[in-house]
């Protein structure tokens, strides 16, 4: 408050000199001249004051961000990714950062799929100008596969980095135009972790992460590591004459491993609970 009170006090004071001191003057200085000064004072007198310069406060479109091993990359809005792409500008790309399955069942239309895990192999195939504009989307502010897919762009020397933040929910919320098979809306029934190690001899426990997140941890006696992207590959290693339970990190991909595998004939699927961190780590012994 204090600081705010003496920004207000020495802008007003400041401006009431300058249109003093232009009068006595005869006017010799022009009003663009007054402006221009009076913006110089301004922006000298926040600095001083520690305050955030209104030029890029609240300003999405110019707002860097760091990131981790300092990559650098700029946030882009809802509105004004939208209007980039009705622009029919050529000079971006934009990418899904999300697994192809992911990309499969919905995507903002004009995007390349490629997975954050991927993106220092494959985008160099897609995009060779290292200057280009990219944009990288995911699942929302809690996906960190675009700001991942942003570090590793940085570690292959790209240096126009964007994040669109909002991703896929924020563009759906504002009924922007999507692209996909959509995968069978079913609900996939919930397990919880105490059933699961209650049951666990007569279920086939799958595992949807990563390998390196399954390597590094994973429920006991899991039948089958198998990534969304990889399942379909993996079909004929899960029977169907069991019940079939999905687990992931914290339960968010399972529901779209449940519709594919129902798609491909599994009726009898489940997915944990809150998967590994929410239900498995956190269930009552």
């Amino acid at each position: 408050m204090m600081k705010g009170s003496f920004l207000i006090v020495g802008l007003t004071i400041s401006f009431l000199i300058l249109v003093t001191n232009c009068k006595t003057a005869n006017n010799l200085e022009t009003s663009t001249k007054l402006q221009d000064r009076k913006e110089a004072f301004i922006q000298s007198l926040e600095k001083s004051l520690g305050v955030q310069s209104r030029s890029t406060k609240g300003s999405q479109k110019a707002q860097r961000i760091t990131g981790a091993n300092g990559v650098v990359w700029k946030e882009i809005t809802t509105k004004e990714l939208k209007a980039l792409i009705d622009s029919r500008s050529k000079d971006f790309t934009l990418i899904d950062a999300r697994n192809h399955i992911e990309y499969r069942d919905s995507h903002i239309i004009g995007s390349l799929s490629i997975p954050a895990a991927k993106i220092t192999t494959v985008l160099p195939e897609k995009v060779s100008e290292k200057d280009r504009r990219l944009i990288f989307y995911c699942n929302g502010p809690k996906c960190s596969k675009s700001r991942k897919a942003a570090k590793f762009a940085s570690s292959i020397n790209y240096t126009n980095l964007w994040v669109y933040n909002g991703g896929i929910p924020a563009w759906k919320k504002a009924r922007y135009p999507v692209k996909g098979e959509a995968f069978p809306k079913i609900n996939v029934p919930l397990i919880s972790a105490k059933q699961l190690s209650v049951e666990k001899d007569k279920l086939f426990l799958i595992d949807v992460r990563d390998r390196d997140e399954h390597l590094l941890n994973s429920i006991p006696d899991t039948d089958l590591n198998a990534p969304l992207d990889s399942i379909e590959a993996k079909l004929d290693e899960i029977p169907k004459d069991k019940k079939v339970v999905l687990y992931d990190r914290v339960g968010k991909q399972t529901l779209l491993g449940g519709r594919l595998l129902w798609r491909h004939g599994f009726k009898n699927v489940f997915r944990l609970d809150g998967g590994w961190v929410k239900g498995w780590l956190k269930r009552k012994k």
